[in-house]
């Protein structure tokens, strides 16, 4: 019976994904995905925190180039209150079990979209799919691809987020003090960072 309700939960959530894509400037409402505990991650639980959404599949390359950045971005951030979501995307639940344990050391939110509905209520199409939310739950920047020069542009674009005035309504997580983009993205100069290797998976190099 407990299963059944879950289902019907679910299914329910699922319904009430918006019938557009939500664009960058409006409130995040949509479930990035399924949790570990089997429970949709939702931007309303995140509130207070600047959230990185990061849409992967195994088979994508430019999604291992990202992944391990985006990793160490939470390493080097998280304290400062950035939250990172990795959401596997239209794979096996195995493929997303593996990400698990490549990530059981970090601070990272694991999440599974096995048919892709939660990346397509944001309007991903492609790999890497990104989506940068403000401590107000407001999606501030959509982005798709991952270049030599994304890291650079993350650690900026996440820098300033970090950085703004928090409204009183999502001043939920406490930060540290101020941080730079050169602290965000140290490791690509001699920064502290532990490096992480790409996640154990298909290595076939496709992007977007």
């Amino acid at each position: 019976m407990k299963s059944r309700l879950r289902l019907l939960w679910l299914a329910l959530v699922l319904v009430s994904l918006p019938t557009r894509a939500i664009e960058e400037g409006e409130m995040a409402s949509a479930p990035f995905g399924i949790g570990s505990d089997s429970e949709p991650v939702s931007p309303a639980s995140l509130r207070g925190k600047v959230v990185v959404a990061l849409y992967w599949a195994s088979w994508c390359g430019y999604c291992r180039k990202a992944m391990p950045d985006f990793l160490q971005f939470q390493q080097v951030a998280g304290e400062h209150g950035l939250q990172v979501v990795f959401i596997n995307t239209k794979e096996d639940r195995e493929v997303f079990r593996n990400a698990k344990r490549w990530a059981a050391d970090s601070t990272a939110v694991m999440a599974h979209d096995r048919k892709g509905t939660a990346m397509e209520s944001y309007g991903g199409e492609s790999f890497p799919y990104i989506v940068l939310l403000d401590r107000a739950g407001v999606v501030r920047k959509i982005g798709s691809g991952y270049g030599a020069k994304s890291k650079a542009y993350y650690a900026n674009t996440l820098s300033e987020l970090l950085q703004e005035v928090t409204p009183p309504q999502a001043a939920t997580s406490p930060t540290t003090g101020d941080l730079s983009s050169a602290d965000i993205a140290s490791s690509s100069s001699g920064g502290t960072m532990t490096e992480r290797p790409q996640p154990d998976v298909d290595t076939a190099d496709a992007g977007p």
